[in-house]
């Protein structure tokens, strides 16, 4: 007897699903690249729309959850906190959700990375023999996710300067992609003694309240590298998923931006093909 277990809940009207998992899927099958890699490439991508949307829905729970105490605060301040308890605002509803953001974010990143290795790696000696890929560190850098390593790497191959898109793309978002890095890895191995992240702090001198926000231990305020974050990264692992491909796919292809507001609701594609 056969039973069917659902994926996901995501149907292709959800701007991730038909951004990432249906038009990459579609876009790889016009590349020139063997049946393997495109097979591995498709389930990846699929597997990165999934990372992105539950990215998506954490930091969007955050980010509403500090907007809503940064609206009571203002709207109630001292005449609210006069009859309330100090810890009224003292911690998020749902804390942790940041920390499940930076690792369903690195998650993508790397799957990003995993995505644009196996794309290139055709161009290499043994790259199908995964005994013997897998012990080449440019295989390693690409399936961590370390851009760094991987825009040195993609320098060398397509013998291009920061002109060129791909590279290019990978240092005009450098500062965020170290700033994933290093609070996911705070997170996983922390080399301080601070807290993580503070949390939200009242103050009181006299009759006059103030609020902190919260803020990551550098002092990076969470709210705004919330907002930047979900922005980024969607959009850097469209970008760059789409150039990548680029470089396999007969030129005669191209593609045309839909504007936002004709995009097809019931799978609202960001691109087109033009031939």
């Amino acid at each position: 007897m056969f039973a069917f277990t659902k994926l996901t809940n995501h149907g292709s009207s959800h701007p991730i699903q038909a951004r990432i998992a249906i038009f990459l899927y579609e876009l790889i099958q016009k590349t020139d690249l063997t049946t393997i890699q495109k097979d591995s490439l498709s389930k990846l991508s699929y597997d990165l729309a999934q990372d992105l949307i539950e990215a998506e829905k954490y930091g969007l729970n955050l980010l509403n959850d500090i907007k809503r105490i940064n609206h009571d605060w203002l709207e109630k301040n001292n005449d609210f906190l006069k009859n309330q308890p100090l810890t009224s605002y003292q911690s998020l509803t749902s804390p942790k959700d940041i920390l499940i953001f930076l690792k369903n974010a690195k998650s993508s990143l790397r799957k990003v990375g995993t995505i644009i290795g196996i794309i290139f790696e055709k161009d290499r000696e043994a790259a199908l023999d995964k005994k013997t890929t897998n012990k080449h560190p440019w295989y390693q850098a690409y399936k961590k996710g370390n851009f760094q390593e991987i825009l040195n790497d993609l320098k060398k191959q397509l013998k291009a300067d920061l002109n060129h898109p791909l590279p290019k793309i990978i240092q005009d978002y450098s500062n965020w992609l170290e700033f994933i890095s290093f609070f996911r890895d705070e997170d996983e191995h922390p080399k301080t003694f601070d807290d993580f992240i503070q949390n939200y702090k009242i103050t009181r001198s006299n009759d006059f309240y103030t609020l902190a926000k919260p803020q990551f231990q550098d002092g990076t305020d969470v709210e705004l590298f919330l907002e930047k974050s979900l922005r980024y990264l969607l959009l850097f692992s469209e970008e760059i998923c789409i150039l990548s491909l680029l470089e396999k796919t007969d030129s005669l292809y191209q593609l045309l931006e839909i504007a936002e507001n004709d995009r097809d609701k019931a799978c609202p594609k960001k691109f087109k093909f033009a031939i």
